[in-house]
């Protein structure tokens, strides 16, 4: 719902292209410096007290964000929406791997990850959609400026909203196995913590494709951040200045949304059209990322620029089950939220990356030049997931 608005909204307050880089930079090193942490909490404590917290956390955020009016509280609300991410990063996702594996422990995991993925990917079309179509209606609020509400922020605090609805359900729904500390009490959970990371740590030592998977996630975090980046004002600057058409922005989010549950529903069939094995079709989705970035940085006009655009999130919905699945095959139970937390932080550091070089390239040499940048490094996660092992 918010993809579009946490980017909209600075720039409607008259911060520059640079100055949103930092703040995406504030992002992605609040979630470096909290992911891994906020990951053995989790394991360690419960990923049912961690979910609440960051749940509790996004609202605060949302709320900040929207009566935000200058950097330094931009940078402010970045940072609490970035720390409540990091707390909910991996705990749902593990919580429900655990779930699963107590029910049967020999149970394949591409098809549930696949069928998540795309439940995620169809509630942000939804919610694209609701933000595109918020910030129309009249409610006589100035499009830019200094007020303490702009157009955009109804939206903003309808998001704050539906996070206190998420937390409500994170407290009424996730419970039994996996939810609580391994170690019973708090205090018992926290010297848990030690031995959640060291076997994490270990996880990473002693598995080459646990390393690689990270090395693809860090390509992955800068293909991402500079496309969620820099699309909007690309899609601008073709349109002739239409930055403040939420509604188009809106539809287009939906439908890049809408190809990431496509691709993700599709995972597993196309995997087993391709023998079986999550390894080729990763290698085959990368490079058909690369392709789309590179679309991306050609496009002459908002139709190929809108088809390229769908196309890359689509790629994407195709390869998150491939990777998490091939992440959770290597990762014990008991350090599982921490692990993902260590992919997400491969991610975020890839986002920082983006954030602070493709954004300058971008304000310097032209959107497309950061796009191609972009499809260099998607080509290299192709490289990388060819040099995973064969599994099926």
């Amino acid at each position: 719902m918010l993809l579009p608005l946490l980017v909209l909204v600075p720039q409607a307050r008259g911060l520059s292209l640079p100055q949103i880089g930092v703040l995406m930079a504030v992002h992605g090193v609040v979630a470096t410096v909290l992911e891994v942490p906020s990951g053995a909490v989790a394991d360690a404590v419960g990923r049912r007290r961690t979910l609440l917290v960051g749940a509790a956390l996004l609202t605060l955020s949302l709320t900040a964000f929207a009566f935000a009016r200058d950097l330094a509280a931009f940078c402010a609300a970045e940072a609490l929406l970035a720390a409540g991410r990091a707390a909910i990063s991996g705990s749902l996702e593990a919580w429900f791997v655990d779930g699963t594996r107590t029910l049967d422990p020999e149970a394949p995991l591409r098809r549930p990850l696949s069928r998540a993925s795309a439940a995620s990917a169809l509630g942000l079309a939804a919610g694209a959609l609701i933000g595109g179509a918020v910030p129309q209606i009249d409610l006589g609020l100035p499009a830019t400026g200094d007020d303490p509400l702009l157009l955009y922020s109804p939206a903003i605090l309808l998001g704050a909203g539906l996070a206190v609805v998420y937390l409500m359900s994170v407290a009424a729904l996730v419970r039994g196995p996996g939810s609580g500390a391994a170690g019973g009490s708090t205090e018992r959970g926290l010297l848990a913590m030690r031995a959640v990371a060291v076997a994490a740590a270990g996880s990473v030592r002693a598995s080459i494709p646990v390393r690689l998977l990270l090395l693809a996630g860090l390509g992955l975090g800068v293909a991402l951040t500079t496309v969620e980046t820099l699309w909007q004002p690309r899609l601008s600057d073709l349109l002739g200045g239409a930055a403040g058409n939420t509604t188009l922005f809106g539809v287009l989010v939906a439908a890049s949304m809408l190809c990431v549950a496509l691709g993700a529903s599709l995972a597993p069939r196309l995997s087993m059209r391709l023998g079986g094995e999550a390894r080729t079709l990763y290698i085959v989705a990368a490079l058909t990322g690369t392709a789309a970035l590179a679309g991306l940085a050609l496009a002459a006009g908002a139709p190929a620029f809108a088809v390229a655009f769908v196309a890359f999130y689509g790629v994407l919905g195709v390869i998150e089950p491939l990777h998490l699945e091939l992440l959770h095959e290597e990762v014990p139970s008991g350090a599982r939220a921490t692990m993902l937390s260590v992919e997400s932080l491969a991610e975020q550091l890839g986002g920082v990356t983006s954030s602070l070089t493709l954004t300058r390239l971008a304000a310097g040499a032209g959107i497309p030049a950061a796009f191609w940048v972009a499809s260099g490094v998607m080509g290299a996660v192709a490289l990388v997931a060819r040099a995973l092992p064969r599994t099926r």
